[in-house]
């Protein structure tokens, strides 16, 4: 994230057209959406779909930031809004797929016409997935069952995703992403232009 500041300061200055940084933070936890930077923006938040701008949370709130520190501290309140428990496994288990999301922005004059104004856009997502639980070994029950069931449904999904879009053949056809709303937010990332990867 430092090296991505410095050259967004650096490409700034080369010319002189400034970047805007956009920045949400939410998770997922027992298939529904919670906002991690303003909580009281959480009630009924929806994933929506469009051709344009593939899978969304409407409504979920976003800030435009200028520095590191800003991203930090976004990172550290979000983080103790978040769903933690402990059980057999772990003293303290985080029991939700957090995703942290940096969207740039850059208006740039038209090649052909230096009147025409452009955007260049970017996005950068982080995701900290919940862990998968053995439901015999964690000894789940009631609130922290349904928990777990969710956690690796979701990541069961996941699996099933990255497995298809992997095999060419697969690729060609019927890619589950909606089968789970980790998977439907991380659609364009997995399947689109971008590039993912995975660190265990």
């Amino acid at each position: 994230i430092n090296y991505l500041f410095q050259q967004l300061r650096e490409k700034s200055h080369e010319t002189n057209a400034p970047y805007y940084i956009r920045v949400s933070y939410c998770e997922i936890y027992n298939e529904q959406i919670h906002d991690l930077i303003s909580p009281s923006h959480s009630d009924h938040l929806q994933i929506r779909g469009s051709i344009e701008d593939g899978f969304y949370v409407e409504n979920l709130f976003q800030t435009y930031i200028e520095t590191m520190d800003e991203l930090l501290t976004i990172l550290e309140e979000g983080e103790l809004n978040r769903a933690m428990a402990s059980h057999n496994l772990n003293d303290t288990s985080s029991r939700s797929h957090a995703m942290l999301s940096i969207q740039i922005e850059q208006d740039i004059q038209g090649t052909d016409d230096q009147k025409e104004q452009m955007t260049r856009q970017g996005k950068l997502v982080f995701v900290d997935l919940a862990g998968s639980e053995k439901v015999k070994a964690s000894l789940s029950k009631g609130k922290q069952l349904t928990e777990t069931n969710n956690i690796n449904k979701s990541l069961l999904v996941l699996g099933t995703c990255i497995s298809a879009l992997s095999d060419s053949v697969k690729r060609a056809g019927h890619i589950p992403y909606r089968d789970s709303k980790l998977t439907r937010l991380l659609a364009d990332s997995l399947g689109g232009h971008g590039i993912t990867l995975m660190v265990c």
